[in-house]
Formats: C-alpha cells, structure tokens, sequence
C-alpha cells in the first residue's frame, strides 16, 4: 500500500499540501505542485510532483554550462476538491520514483525555503540585528523539519532589504538611515563624478561617552569587508572600568595618509580642543600613524602589542622546529616589552639575544623591524632622560627599586605631578592616603 494513499478529508488546500509534503519529507523526497486546475470559477484541482520530475529545457543561446536536477521522475498526486461536501481528498496516479530517496534534504531547493511565518520571523530578527546564524538557530529550534542553510537567510535578508529601499538608491538609504537615527557624520565627494569617496560617522551616544572618557582611543582599518572594497575605519575608546567603546567609523577611500587626516580631523571637530586623546593606540600602518602625529600631535602613540605578535608569528614561527621553543621565544619576548626600566630592559635583551642568534634572521627581524624604530612606542615603560614609573591613582606602584622619578597624579589628562627620589629616602607608603581619598570622593 502506498504511503500517499489515504481516506482521509482535508478542509482546505493548505491542509493537503502540509500532510502530502510531510509524508514525503519523512520518505526522503520533496514533493511540489506541478499545475493546477479551476471548473466554473474555483480551483477544483491541483497535482503533486517529485521536485525530481519532468525534463529541463535549456536556453539554446545560452553559453553557460548549467546542470540539473530534473530526471523526469514519473510520481504524481491529484488533489481534488469536491465543492458538494466542501472537502479535498487524495488521489495518486503514480507513487513510484525512479531514483532512491535522500537522506538530507538540504540539497534540495524547495525544501529549505521559508514558510511565511518563518520570513516574519527573519524580517522581525534583523530589525533587532540578530545576526544570521543565530537567526537560522531560531528557526530550526521552533521547527525541527526546517533544512535551510545560512544561504537562505542571506537571501531572505536581501529580499527584505530590497523591499526596505523601496526604490531608493544605495546613497539614499545610508544617508535617510544617518538621519534617522540621529547620527553625527560628515562625508565627501568626488568634484568630478560626484562620487562619494570618504564618509565618517558618529553616534551621538557614543560622542557622550567620548567626551566623558576621550583619554584612550585605538584605531584600525580593515580591507574588503564590504562589496565596495572600501578600507573601514573604526575607532575605539577606553573606560576607566577597562571596558571598551565604539566611538566613530569611516568608509574611505584608500588607505593614504591625506584620507586619515580627513578622517581624524571630521572626529577632532565633532569633539572639541579639550577631547583630544592622549593615548593612542594603532598598529604598523604609517599612513595612520603620520596622520594622528599631524591631526593629535599632543598625543603619546603606542603600537598594539596584538598586531605586534601576529606579525612576529608570520615571520618567525618558521624558524623554530618545536612548539617548546616557539613559546620560550614569545616568553621571552614578553618580559623584554614589558622591561619597566632601562636596566631591565637591557638586561633582558641581552638575555633574548643568547636564545634568539641561533634562528635564522629573527634578531635581525626584531631590531629592524620594531625594536630600532619603535621601542618607544612597544615597551611598557620608556624616557629617554631616564627610568620612571606611571601608575593612575587607583592604584600604586608594583616595584621602586631603580625609578628615581615617581609620577603621582595627572592633571587635565595630559600634564602629571612627579616627585624626584633621593638615595636612601624611600617612597612614602601611600595606600593609606589613597584609601581616604577613595572613602572622601565616595562621600561627596
């Protein structure tokens, strides 16, 4: 007896076509409607097939090299609708097919289409920016027969967004969603082709949080994340909780020195003089660095120790045969950049120097590349006049020993109050003082 064969009434065309796919899901075939039928103005009839079935017919013109998945698989199903008694009922002409069933059904196109409901589900998700993945997890965690791909919902998501634009142009929906939500941008135009070339942009939440906190920012661009091949760049910021924050991104042009100014000057202006960053944190992109040296001269610029290791894991892991000795190398690279003094430092190098000479270009790559440029801007502590220590009043300092100069507090974000040591006059104990002045500023 046939799986497909059944006395049984439905009370609509939706009700049919759920139970005949459902029963075909769980064979392992797709089953779709080939054609339907009206009689004196109703749909009296419709006739299932294998997604399978029927023969391709190709585009003679056509010089692309196409395949299929049709095979002319002879099953078929009518449905048909008895308007006297207002009910459908099943009639199979063909429940054979002449291939073997599938044991996924992810390949199958029809089967990981959504459902109505699930567009809604998908379309009510991206307003809230959940990402594709875990919108796919939704999905099939509220129907356990759903076999769409990350595909789907990357196609669904352009469907919904086409209909979002509305006709409008791809400029016109960035600019109408800047203005709706409020945000602080500026941008610029080619005078030419009047294309646009440079935008920047930021949140007005963000800029709150910007001024509150404007000590620390660290800045990145990336390449070919977006269909334009535009360089994205993003800056961040820091609290004085160590958590980060998004403070302003930009599209630009290319990745030249006359594009960062352009940007970091649209970010000096949205701030004000008094916002201007002390610290700021890149990695070995010179174009960015000269332009923060011209745009922010007054502020300290380090490199991120990250960006740092990721390129010394290009160039040198090669030269260790073991993993032992890759991580005793990065170990001991990490206590000479975090050298406090410059007796430390140098005695630390001297001990890097001993274990690095043996492999191939490693010292040469480390002086040349970082060490002999850069130290300064690597190295926990540095000052060409001499060793000295740093520490925000939150906390104190871990060692004395060696640090003639002590910086105890910082004034106006940029100016600190240093106090000169004597020999044989130690450090006060200060963490008494510091804990009334946390008790002092709690009360007030």
């Amino acid at each position: 007896m046939s799986s497909f064969q059944t006395d049984q009434f439905f009370s609509s065309r939706e009700n049919v076509e759920d139970w005949v796919r459902n029963v075909g899901r769980n064979l392992g075939y797709v089953v779709v409607t080939r054609r339907t039928k009206q009689k004196n103005g109703y749909l009296s009839r419709f006739i299932f097939m294998c997604d399978r079935g029927g023969v391709f017919k190709g585009q003679e013109t056509s010089s692309r090299n196409t395949g299929t998945r049709k095979i002319d698989c002879p099953f078929e199903l009518h449905a048909c609708y008895y308007k006297s008694n207002d009910v459908w009922m099943l009639k199979f002409k063909n429940d054979q097919h002449n291939h073997e069933p599938a044991m996924f059904l992810e390949g199958h196109p029809f089967a990981r289409r959504l459902t109505p409901k699930e567009v809604e589900m998908v379309a009510e998700m991206r307003r809230n920016n959940v990402p594709p993945w875990k919108i796919l997890e939704v999905l099939k965690s509220h129907n356990e027969n759903n076999v769409s791909t990350i595909k789907t919902i990357y196609n669904e998501s352009n469907k919904i967004r086409i209909d979002e634009r509305a006709g409008r142009s791809q400029m016109q929906v960035v600019f109408g969603f800047l203005h709706s939500k409020k945000y602080i941008f500026e941008y610029h135009k080619n005078d030419t082709t009047n294309a646009l070339e440079d935008i920047f942009f930021v949140h007005p939440t963000s800029l709150v949080i910007c001024r509150a906190f404007p000590q620390i920012m660290m800045m990145d661009a990336t390449y070919k994340t977006n269909k334009y091949k535009m360089p994205f760049l993003e800056i961040v910021g820091v609290t004085s909780t160590n958590t980060t924050f998004c403070i302003g991104f930009g599209f630009i042009n290319e990745e030249k020195e006359s594009n960062y100014i352009w940007a970091l000057n649209c970010l000096k202006n949205i701030l004000n003089t008094y916002d201007s960053p002390c610290v700021i944190v890149t990695d070995r992109e010179l174009a960015l660095m000269n332009a923060c040296a011209k745009v922010f001269p007054s502020a300290i610029q380090i490199l991120c120790r990250w960006h740092i290791s990721e390129n010394i894991f290009g160039h040198c892991r090669q030269s260790y045969d073991t993993e032992a000795e890759w991580i005793s190398f990065t170990r001991d690279w990490n206590i000479l950049i975090d050298s406090s003094t410059w007796d430390t430092y140098v005695r630390n190098y001297a001990h890097l120097e001993s274990r690095a000479r043996y492999h191939g270009g490693v010292l040469d790559y480390l002086n040349r590349v970082w060490l002999d440029k850069y130290k300064e801007k690597i190295v926990s502590v540095w000052s060409k006049d001499g060793s000295s220590t740093c520490f925000p009043l939150r906390s104190g300092p871990q060692d004395f020993a060696n640090h003639p100069i002590i910086n105890i507090a910082l004034i106006n974000r940029c100016h600190y109050v240093k106090v000169d040591l004597q020999e044989g006059h130690p450090l006060a104990n200060v963490s008494w003082l510091w804990n009334m002045h946390k008790s002092a500023r709690s009360i007030g």
